[in-house]
């Protein structure tokens, strides 16, 4: 994701008040990017019986006007280079399906605040995109709006974090932004066994010398941190340094897919936006 590629930032509305704050973010990137800004609001078609749909034109009678509703809430009228979508269906499948008819676009969706209708941000859609999404997103949080300038890493040595760094590398304010690798390491299960124990504990120690060593070889120009914890408490904790957090999670698909990942609880907690690459 370069400056220069982003064409599109596809942004979720639902018409709460947090929503101001993300489509203000989500302004913001547009214009540094240059590029086209799409807001997406999704109807859930429960709310709608087959007997009433018969009877309307949704276009017509509801997509229309609510398009309307969406340039007076949020003050984008006059807004240039936009688009506004409303479709039925679930907040986290509209979205992405928006977003393939744009190329290399930037979604994003905040993580606060709810509505009768779209419900973009209570949090399980929010985690769905962030694990699923096939492109960025960003999920604002807190009441901030800004270009990141310090770039939190979490590091797992793996292509991943390869790949959340390219990313993150190509956002600023006009500068490049201050980054840190932030590696948690997790020990092994103790066992009984002392001596089995304490060869485990040297391989692990091994393992994790020579990765850190070839993570740093790759990039001499990020430091990079480690400490021992639990992974979403850790990186929730050393977050507060940073304007942004850029992660890549494990692909993951399923209805139940985003419980116990350390994603998801890194983006349930905090007040600090989480950039999501894959």
């Amino acid at each position: 994701m370069s400056e220069s590629n982003i064409k599109a930032v596809v942004v979720g509305v639902d018409f709460s008040s947090y929503s101001k704050i993300v489509v203000r973010q989500a302004i913001k990137l547009a214009d540094k990017y240059d590029a086209k800004i799409v807001f997406v609001h999704a109807l859930s078609s429960m709310l709608y019986t087959s007997g009433y749909m018969s009877a309307v034109d949704f276009f017509v009678d509801i997509a229309n006007p609510m398009k309307e509703e969406i340039n007076k809430f949020y003050k984008v009228k006059n807004l240039k280079n936009k688009e506004i979508y409303v479709e039925l269906g679930a907040a986290s499948d509209v979205i992405m399906n928006v977003a393939k008819n744009y190329n290399n676009p930037l979604i994003i969706v905040g993580h606060r605040g709810s509505s009768a209708l779209g419900r973009f941000f209570l949090g399980s859609n929010a985690e769905r995109l962030a694990l699923q999404s096939p492109y960025p997103v960003w999920i604002h949080r807190g009441n901030t709006v800004k270009m990141p300038k310090k770039i939190l890493l979490p590091c797992d040595f793996s292509d991943r974090t390869e790949n959340a760094l390219a990313t993150a590398k190509e956002l600023g304010n006009g500068k490049k932004p201050i980054f840190e690798l932030f590696h948690i390491q997790q020990m092994p299960l103790p066992i009984l066994d002392a001596s089995n124990f304490k060869i485990a504990m040297t391989k692990f120690n091994k393992y994790e010398s020579s990765k850190r060593k070839a993570m740093e070889v790759r990039h001499p120009e990020v430091p990079l941190k480690a400490q021992v914890g639990d992974p979403a408490v850790g990186i929730a904790k050393e977050s507060k340094k940073f304007d942004l957090i850029a992660m890549a999670p494990h692909n993951r698909k399923g209805l139940f897919s985003h419980f116990g990942s350390v994603t998801a609880k890194v983006v349930r907690s905090g007040n600090v936006p989480v950039l999501i690459t894959h």
